[in-house]
């Protein structure tokens, strides 16, 4: 049912995307059709001589086939990051496997929750892209979750999802959660910013606004690391509220609107000091690092969680 072209230009493909090129010189993946076929269609990569197809999430105007997750999942199909298959029985899903072996939600109940679970909590997530975590954490008691999505393509995703897998404490909006943050004083119980902090423009005023969000904030996020990851960054010393901290801002180039990630052209990492730091000078500075990963693909990474001492969560 794929809408795809037969052929594909190798050279072409890795020419117009230098990452997926330095990837296939790692060794990360065999070809830059493997990659296209694994990821490059779920991130809204065209191979050379098309657009993307960002508006277009199937080929087909009207479905001739018997209702079923099948269906369902069908209107994006080659559009997925996650792997549904174990969860609904469906094929051609993604390639992920966020719904079924990521061990982060349990990681965040243990740290912020009670006994391990979320029972009788509010919980804000940030960038949900396609549910995964929002199911994790259903099932893991939590009371509410506000899923706060930027990301048109991936919001409908997770519609579909919370229909399939009936997430009934779930609630899915579109929007800039900057926006959000700014239009509401509504305090959360914990917050889930997973693969989203490193995508900010201005990660020091984002951090501040979780920050007052809730009392405990539960991270995964790139950083930035001199030794590592210094080519096509760029430094600049930036103040607010008397913090002094570097933004290494990079663009995104031609990849900017062919993926799922930030609104903006551009984005700021801070390196792990500045950090934690930030956290700390905005109140939560009971941290704990619960893994930290210099040598990941994408970047040095680290998974942490922050409290603000002596407040329980959502008081």
């Amino acid at each position: 049912m794929g809408c795809e072209n037969s052929g594909f230009d190798e050279l072409g493909y890795l020419s117009k995307y230098p990452d997926v090129a330095a990837a296939v010189t790692r060794g990360d993946f065999p070809s830059g059709e493997e990659h296209y076929q694994k990821f490059g269609k779920g991130e809204g990569r065209a191979p050379p001589g098309e657009a993307p197809k960002r508006e277009q999430f199937g080929c087909q105007k009207f479905e001739y086939r018997a209702p079923s997750a099948q269906t369902a999942v069908d209107v994006f199909q080659g559009h997925w990051a996650c792997d549904l298959g174990p969860l609904l029985g469906v094929v051609d899903t993604g390639s992920s496997n966020l719904f079924t072996g990521d061990r982060r939600p349990q990681m965040m109940a243990d740290a912020l929750g009670t006994a391990g679970r979320f029972d009788g909590m509010d919980i804000l997530e940030i960038g949900p892209l396609e549910g995964a975590h929002s199911y994790a954490m259903e099932r893991l008691g939590a009371n509410s979750i506000l899923a706060v999505e930027s990301n048109r393509e991936a919001w409908l995703k997770c519609l579909v999802v919370k229909e399939l897998l009936d997430l009934r404490k779930t609630r899915f909006v579109l929007g800039d959660v900057n926006e959000f943050f700014r239009s509401t004083a509504q305090h959360f119980d914990a917050v889930l910013c997973s693969g989203v902090l490193y995508h900010m423009a201005d990660p020091v005023n984002f951090i501040r606004l979780m920050a007052g969000a809730s009392n405990g904030c539960f991270v995964w996020t790139h950083y930035f690391d001199e030794h590592i990851n210094s080519a096509g960054f760029t430094g600049t010393e930036v103040r607010n509220d008397a913090l002094t901290v570097t933004y290494w801002s990079h663009d995104y180039g031609e990849l900017t609107g062919q993926f799922w990630g930030g609104v903006a052209p551009n984005s700021c990492w801070l390196s792990r000091d500045h950090l934690l730091a930030t956290f700390a000078h905005f109140g939560l500075s009971e941290i704990e690092v619960l893994a930290d990963e210099p040598k990941h693909p994408h970047g040095p990474a680290i998974l942490f969680a922050a409290r603000r001492p002596g407040r329980e969560l959502g008081s």
